[in-house]
């Protein structure tokens, strides 16, 4: 089996785990609106005039599961502005909605169904997530061709990371060159781990970044950071052979997006944080991936002040920038196939930090683009709710790894999660007048 692609398989088990995980604590999920509040959205900005980009590599939505969530009184909103896009005849391609529903019931299904089943049950509810958090805002989204063709379906296993690369690469080709319609924000709630020493791995990477590069001019990209904590390689031959091997995920290792980490509450009043690091059941475990990236080398400018080789042992792109809630004991609440579930993993926070970031851009008039320069800067970075209990190691894995640190940036959480939005919107308008981060 390719080792991209087994990863891919591989995270849509673990993703069901951690979707039907039961709330510990026996009480409601949160809705949407409860987040809104506990997470600190500015009151006054719905997302209005921003546009959220979304990249899809695999399934889709129902518009009628939709419907039938924003029907609830708890997740109002207007109608939907969404806009599909499809790249290279990639389209919106979600499985049958009783094909989800025995998805999410844990009944046995083939591989590739699955597979669809589990990326629509991704896209359904990001979108909740996004649209619910960002009422105002346009959805843009892209829908990549190559999980759900009949290349795929009829690809033998070496053949299937260069059609899935070759997918991501030409859907981030097609952003980058629609210069005129290229969303403020871009979630991307998919990961893969960097896999050190493979060509095929790092030359895919590298035509990545390229564009990233490029796309983070005018738009700010919240990317998944990953969901296997200090060791996020979910490949069985390579994690045999490289047993010790810490590991962080593309392509939040990317300096040009913003790498969104996870974090848990410890108390309901979320009062206190702790780093994402859930057991589901006793051979599966998911938690905020972080750590030192080990193809980004060089230590990016706005990160210089965070002794990142000190916290992790090598130079290099620190992992994660910010985090949000994907613990599924405290996950939002949605609606699936008329089934409920509860967000969950860093697949959750990439939207869940794209909606917030809406709302503030709607309040600076504009959006930032390239958004870590400002996140590091020590007044913007004094006003996030700093994670000082937990880690992300893995129990597969070694144990010497990553500790949330008081007061500081950690490679489990980064500065942490974004709590007060208000006054958050006032000092980046400070900063960005000053000019500081030019």
């Amino acid at each position: 089996m390719s080792k991209l692609f087994h990863h891919h398989l591989e995270r849509a088990k673990h993703l069901l785990s951690l979707l039907k995980h039961k709330n510990h604590k026996k009480t409601e999920a949160t809705t949407i609106a409860q987040y809104a509040a506990l997470a600190g959205y500015p009151e006054a900005y719905l997302g209005e005039g921003m546009t959220i980009g979304v990249i899809y590599l695999g399934g889709g939505y129902e518009a009628d599961n939709l419907t039938s969530f924003f029907e609830k009184p708890a997740n109002r909103r207007a109608q939907p502005d969404l806009n599909n896009i499809s790249v290279l005849y990639g389209e919106n391609t979600p499985a049958p909605q009783d094909t989800v529903a025995t998805y999410l019931d844990g009944k046995p299904v083939k591989p590739t169904v699955n597979l669809q089943a589990s990326s629509t049950v991704e896209a359904t509810g990001g979108l909740e997530l996004i649209m619910g958090l960002a009422p105002a805002a346009k959805i843009q989204l892209y829908f990549a061709k190559g999980l759900n063709s009949d290349d795929l379906k009829g690809a033998k296993p070496d053949q299937m990371d260069d059609i899935m690369m070759g997918s991501i690469i030409d859907t981030l080709q097609f952003v980058a060159d629609d210069t005129e319609n290229r969303p403020d924000i871009l979630s991307m709630s998919w990961a893969f781990g960097e896999l050190p020493g493979s060509d095929f791995v790092h030359e895919s990477y590298m035509k990545m970044d390229a564009l990233l590069e490029k796309i983070k001019e005018t738009t700010t990209m919240m990317c998944a950071s990953g969901d296997y904590g200090s060791n996020n390689v979910y490949c069985p031959d390579f994690c045999k052979a490289n047993p010790n091997i810490l590991s962080v995920a593309y392509p939040a290792s990317s300096r040009h997006v913003v790498a969104c980490g996870g974090i848990a509450p410890m108390e309901d009043n979320w009062t206190a944080l702790k780093v994402w690091n859930q057991m589901l059941s006793p051979g599966s475990q998911m938690a905020s991936t972080g750590g030192v990236s080990a193809l980004f080398t060089d230590v990016p400018a706005w990160q210089q002040g965070c002794d990142i080789k000190g916290k992790t042992g090598a130079d290099g792109r620190g992992v994660p920038d910010i985090s949000a809630l994907a613990d599924s004991n405290d996950g939002l609440r949605l609606t699936i196939a008329g089934r409920d579930v509860t967000s969950g993993g860093t697949s959750a926070s990439a939207p869940l930090l794209s909606s917030f970031f809406a709302c503030i851009y709607q309040g600076l008039g504009r959006s930032l683009g390239h958004l870590n320069p400002y996140l590091y800067h020590p007044k913007v970075a004094a006003l996030f709710h700093n994670v000082c209990e937990g880690n992300n190691i893995m129990k597969r894995s070694r144990e010497d790894s990553f500790d949330a640190l008081q007061n500081t940036w950690d490679p489990c959480t980064g500065h942490g999660a974004p709590l007060g939005g208000d006054a958050l919107l006032a000092v980046l308008r400070e900063v960005v007048e000053e000019g500081a981060c030019h």
